[in-house]
Order: C-alpha cells, then structure tokens, then sequence
C-alpha cells in the first residue's frame, strides 16, 4: 500500500516535471521555469497531503 506522503510527494513531482517541460519548450527563462516548478510542486504537495490526510481522517476514523 502507497503512503499518503509517497503519493503526495510523486503528484508533486511530476506537476513541477510538467511545468518546467512545458517553460523551456515554450521558451521561458531558467529562473521562471525552475523557480516556478519548483514552487508549483510544493504547492502541489502541500495541497495534497493536507486533502489526502483529511480523507483518510474521515475513513478510518471510528463510529461512535
């Protein structure tokens, strides 16, 4: 079974992956292409790991 970090962190890769691709292909700078994958995997990650924590919380979380 995936953890929720190793999930999140893949999402976050391949986004910041993506976006650099699409820069330099497009004919962006280093500076944005970079810098702006990598704050996109960041926020990628952070978006969800928060998302799939919450998931999880509510499937697991016993009936009272």
């Amino acid at each position: 079974m995936r953890t929720t970090l190793g999930v999140s962190l893949l999402s976050g890769i391949i986004a910041a992956v993506i976006w650099i691709v699409i820069s330099f292909a497009t004919g962006g700078s280093v500076a944005f292409s970079l810098g702006g994958g990598i704050v996109l995997g960041i926020v990628v990650f952070v978006i969800g790991y928060s998302f799939r924590k919450l998931v999880m919380e509510r499937r697991h979380k016993p009936a009272a």
